[in-house]
């Protein structure tokens, strides 16, 4: 009998010791082999990240960036306002291709600026707005002689200095790119707003 009762104690004792340690082995090769599959599934896209880590926009860029969208931005906001509000037939046909343009190289920024984990302002800054609302208040030949001075002539030569800035100073060759490929079209427009505007 004491025996018998003896191994019963030994049974009680053992038994949830062998039960904590089968559980903490399982658990442990359930852990390793999650881990295994994670790092190693080509679908989880794990393996991507040292690239797009790699690809980041620098602080410098993402000014450029912010830079290029504002005056986008800016000529698309104008260019709605004179369609509104000017009768003169040319005005109306710059006013559009300021829209198509600026709106088609804003589209290519986002891009761009997503593909490098930047953000692209979806509103323009304090100066454009300023120049927006003072454009605002005025209507018929004065509008449009300050639309074509400010949307055309000056916000032409500052996108145009910009342009050459992004170029020269940019540190993604990718942006450095897409300056070279706007500016031709910047300087058409404001080339045309020179001539325009007789200055």
């Amino acid at each position: 009998m004491t025996t018998i009762h003896g191994t019963n104690r030994l049974l009680r004792i053992a038994t949830p010791l062998i039960l904590a340690a089968s559980l903490a082995a399982c658990g442990s090769m359930g852990g390793n082999r999650t881990n295994t599959m994670s790092s190693a599934s080509p679908s989880t896209g794990t393996t991507a990240a040292p690239s797009i880590a790699s690809s980041r926009i620098t602080a410098t860029d993402q000014q450029f960036v912010n830079e290029l969208a504002y005056a986008n931005l800016a000529e698309i906001f104008s260019g709605q306002l004179a369609l509104k509000k000017s009768q003169d037939p040319k005005i109306l046909a710059y006013a559009q291709r300021m829209i198509d343009d600026h709106t088609r190289a804003m589209k290519e920024l986002q891009t761009l600026a997503q593909s490098k984990g930047g953000i692209v302002p979806n509103e323009t800054d304090l100066k454009n707005k300023a120049v927006a609302l003072e454009l605002s208040a005025l209507s018929g030949g004065l509008f449009d002689r300050q639309y074509m001075a400010q949307a055309g002539v000056g916000a032409h030569k500052r996108t145009h200095d910009l342009i050459e800035s992004v170029q020269r100073d940019a540190n993604d060759p990718a942006l450095r790119n897409h300056a070279r490929m706007i500016m031709p079209v910047v300087h058409s427009h404001l080339t045309e707003a020179q001539a325009m505007t007789g200055k």
